[in-house]
């Protein structure tokens, strides 16, 4: 099956596209931030990204956290 015929079986089962939303228009939004080269470090081969609450939740560092003198910052 050629592309050509998996977008047209697609449209006809679903319709056409109403609106489309980019993961490079997300991360320019905001909605999304890159995780690029720490992602890389950990061994990841694919491009990762995490919405801007996972990010706030489990990786963003404040200077409450700095306080609590625990050996973590948000690069690791």
């Amino acid at each position: 099956m050629s592309n050509i015929s998996n977008e047209q079986s697609a449209e006809s089962f679903f319709g056409e596209v109403i609106s489309t939303y980019t993961r490079a228009q997300a991360i320019a939004d905001g909605v999304l931030i890159d995780a690029g080269s720490m992602a890389r470090e950990a061994g990841f081969k694919w491009p990762v990204a995490l919405t801007s609450a996972v990010w706030a939740d489990c990786v963003s560092w404040t200077e409450d956290d700095s306080k609590q003198q625990v050996h973590q910052d948000q690069s690791g």
